[in-house]
């Protein structure tokens, strides 16, 4: 790495495997800015999984928007949206989740986050709405 700081193979083996390095963020917002274009989905997750573990929420959610769309993925979009602040894309993103994998364990937690982060009347429209859609886990 010091020799070659901006080798993509290198960028992209230390975002996959080494995520939780305490001296990934540089090595994440270098990959980002040198091969965003090129990355796979794949990789965007776990540049987008770095981010969050290091409470990078803003950037996570960046890279959560470009990685494969999953129950997981789309959750932790939400999760990094809310986390960073951006209350009506959080409430947006809950809402994919319970829209597109409402048989999903993480659409129930996106339903609640979703209500918690709404206004009052519009929890009350949405669980009228959307809570017996969800599937009932853990009975």
């Amino acid at each position: 790495m010091r020799k070659s700081p901006n080798r993509p193979d290198l960028l992209t083996n230390m975002a996959v495997n080494f995520r939780d390095s305490k001296e990934i963020l540089p090595i994440l917002d270098r990959l980002v800015k040198v091969q965003a274009g090129r990355l796979t989905p794949d990789q965007w997750w776990a540049i987008a999984e770095g981010y969050y573990d290091k409470a990078e929420y803003g950037k996570a959610s960046l890279a959560f928007a470009r990685a494969t769309s999953n129950p997981y993925t789309a959750y932790r979009l939400g999760r990094s949206l809310q986390r960073d602040r951006q209350k009506p894309q959080a409430i947006a993103a809950y809402g994919s989740v319970v829209q597109r994998y409402p048989n999903s364990p993480q659409a129930p937690r996106a339903m609640i986050r979703m209500m918690d982060l709404s206004r009052p009347e519009d929890a009350v429209k949405t669980c009228r709405s959307d809570c017996s859609q969800v599937p009932k886990y853990g009975r």
